[in-house]
């Protein structure tokens, strides 16, 4: 569990923060763990202190410089809905056979 799920455990009981059974209302706040408080209390520390590292912040830096933008992704026109899609991750191997934007439009 890392720190947002810790907060969200924290601020809302069962770690839910709308109630399916009211239309999906806002359940109230505070009614969580006090235990997954301190939890993300460790989390947040442990975090700053990986922001303050400046080996750490290099390595990040050089992450996001060399990462693929969705922008430059290839892109394709979906030959059911005529819509334009990106490259995706799970087409890696099939990318050239690709030929639908989703499985709705494959199934039309």
């Amino acid at each position: 569990m890392g720190y947002t799920r810790a907060r969200r455990y924290a601020n809302y009981k069962g770690g839910k923060k709308y109630d399916e059974t009211k239309d999906y209302a806002q359940l109230e706040r505070g009614t969580g763990e006090t235990e997954k408080a301190a939890a993300a209390t460790v989390f947040y520390d442990y975090w700053k202190h990986a922001e303050a590292n400046g080996l750490y912040a290099a390595l990040k830096k050089q992450w996001k410089h060399e990462r693929v933008k969705k922008q430059d992704l290839p892109q394709k026109v979906c030959m059911n809905c005529g819509r334009p899609f990106t490259w995706r991750k799970k087409w890696e191997k099939a990318w050239d056979e690709v030929k639908y934007c989703s499985d709705k439009c494959k199934k039309k």
